[in-house]
């Protein structure tokens, strides 16, 4: 569907994600506009192998 509509996947999902937070009811919209906690793990690597920390 988005490729019909001429546009990449990351802007479509904004596009869908912006019109889902448009119609959340009032008492719940303070959660939703909330940002997404997100993990994020960093690997160093050295010579094509992964570092280990106790190392």
């Amino acid at each position: 569907m988005w490729r019909q509509l001429g546009i990449n996947y990351v802007k479509y999902s904004q596009i869908a994600a912006s019109a889902t937070r448009k119609c959340v009811k009032k008492g719940a919209k303070k959660e939703v506009e909330k940002p997404a906690r997100a993990t994020v793990t960093i690997t160093p690597w050295e010579n094509g192998k992964p570092v280990k920390k106790d190392e």
